[in-house]
């Protein structure tokens, strides 16, 4: 995680942050670190399968859909890595309870890495999530490239 998104997701977890929680990205160990005990966290565990662990049940969250609602949602560095976005924005916009928030990170100018797909501006990243109100939106440059954020509320 770059400096930009660490930032970023500590400001989002202190003012909408509540449990339950899920990150909808690589369930980075980083991510960890700036969740508080009372936040469990639900995951992804890799790019490769996109799987939403949550107690025993495993989903992929392009096929599948997420039963589990959470109060905050993160889903960084992530959208561009999946074979359909669509699928997932409407998966984070279903699992959020009604006054929920979810944080969007995609990159709009970045290096090619993994299964590289897509790459959002502010207004593709509306058009994903067009059935929530954006509370706040972003676009950063950075060292490496350009990121866009987005905050969503149900």
């Amino acid at each position: 995680m770059n400096e930009y998104t660490i930032e970023t997701t500590k400001k989002f977890l202190s003012k909408y942050g509540k449990s339950p929680l899920a990150d909808f990205g690589g369930g980075r160990p980083s991510t960890k670190k700036w969740m508080s005990n009372n936040l469990p966290l639900f995951g992804i565990t890799s790019y490769e399968n996109y799987d939403l662990i949550g107690g025993t049940k495993t989903l992929d969250l392009v096929k599948d859909t997420v039963q589990e609602k959470f109060n905050t949602i993160l889903c960084i560095d992530t959208l561009e890595h999946v074979t359909n976005p669509f699928a997932v924005a409407k998966n984070i916009e279903d699992s959020l309870n009604p006054g929920g928030h979810a944080l969007i990170i995609a990159p709009f100018k970045w290096d090619r890495h993994g299964k590289d797909y897509f790459r959002y501006t502010e207004e593709g990243l509306k058009v994903l999530f067009n059935n929530v109100e954006v509370v706040h939106q972003e676009s950063k440059v950075e060292p490496l490239g350009e990121s866009v954020t987005i905050i969503i509320k149900k």
